[in-house]
């Protein structure tokens, strides 16, 4: 529409700041439509038939110039090399500056610096829940068993928390009994864990909680709105829903968080 032509061409030359991303590795084995569509499994069979795919596939031949199909994009990957498709994708993107995210632990990963190649200004974040799974992964010293006040001295000290401590003590023990490694997946020890909002030492850091921490992004806007600390991301909702998903989505985050405080992240890593 032309009465939003100027907004679009002012999009269209800013330059973005990716809050959330993961480190560029040297080798995997994955299918490359695995990274794309986050399956595995059974359910990757499935994922060729999925819109989202199609239309990352679509969108990635035409940036490259190569065939839009799964094995013409491959194979255009394996011929250019890591270093001419990063440099391809980082000027269309645009991103002046990316916070990289070391949660996935690959041993192969590109340094800082080498990222520097693409974008000047690169920062690491640290993944609270994932500090808490290397913590809970760790055997006691004494070799007695993890309870949350063991954990709480570890973690945050004296931490003071506004969960409900009983039911934390038993979201540590489910997440235990799951076996390791340790993914912390239950709300009320989540909860727990995000109790150092309320510590005032930690009262000038800033927290981003990231897909709009879905599915709970009711909770998650209420704590941007009343936690001048706390930002969101909608990181998967980029390349996981269509256009309409997409305004969606962002049209919910913006009824109650701040526009200053709704953040772009591409959740974005790459192989070669």
């Amino acid at each position: 529409m032309e009465k939003y032509e100027e907004l679009k061409q002012a999009v269209e030359r800013m330059e973005i700041v990716d809050a959330h991303a993961h480190d560029i590795f040297l080798d995997s084995t994955l299918p490359f439509h695995q990274w794309l569509t986050g399956t595995k499994g059974v359910a990757l069979s499935h994922a060729s038939l999925s819109l989202p795919l199609k239309r990352s596939l679509r969108d990635i031949a035409e940036l490259y110039g190569s065939e839009s199909s799964l094995h013409g994009i491959e194979e255009y990957r394996r011929c250019s090399g890591l270093q001419s498709i990063g440099s391809k994708c980082f000027r269309a993107a645009r991103i002046s500056a990316m916070l990289i995210d070391e949660e996935i632990g690959f041993d192969q990963k590109h340094d800082s610096e080498w990222h520097r190649s693409f974008t000047p200004v690169v920062g690491r974040i640290l993944t609270i829940e994932c500090l808490a799974e290397k913590i809970l992964n760790e055997e006691m010293r004494n070799g007695s068993m993890w309870t949350l006040d063991s954990f709480d001295k570890i973690f945050m000290g004296k931490l003071k928390s506004v969960a409900n401590g009983i039911d934390a003590e038993e979201g540590l023990i489910e997440v235990l009994s799951a076996g390791k490694p340790v993914r912390i997946t239950n709300k009320s020890l989540v909860d727990y864990i995000f109790a150092v909002l309320e510590d005032k030492k930690f009262v000038k850091c800033h927290f981003v909680l990231l897909h709009a921490s879905y599915p709970f992004s009711n909770e998650a806007l209420y704590l941007a709105s009343n936690h001048p600390q706390v930002y969101l991301d909608f990181g998967l909702a980029v390349s996981k829903l269509n256009v309409c998903g997409i305004t969606s989505s962002v049209k919910e985050l913006l009824k109650l968080a701040p526009i200053k405080k709704v953040m772009f992240s591409s959740d974005g890593y790459c192989n070669s």
